[in-house]
């Protein structure tokens, strides 16, 4: 079940995929590449996440991005 974020929320975690996606692309898998594609698309579209893709996105960010 998706959540919508707050306008913090929302800030924090675009900021997260754009690090991943420009800054940190060589060190994820290609499933993780893909991932936090489809995520950078979903928040263009709706200010909405679920606890799964939250938790996967902190996971990524906090392992390739320190």
């Amino acid at each position: 079940m998706k959540r919508r974020l707050s306008g913090d929320g929302f800030q924090r975690y675009s900021a997260m995929v754009t690090t991943l996606d420009f800054e940190c692309p060589e060190s994820l898998t290609p499933w993780q590449r893909k991932f936090v594609s489809s995520i950078k698309v979903q928040l263009s579209r709706d200010a909405s996440l679920s606890i799964k893709q939250i938790d996967q996105i902190e996971n990524i960010f906090y392992r390739h991005c320190p």
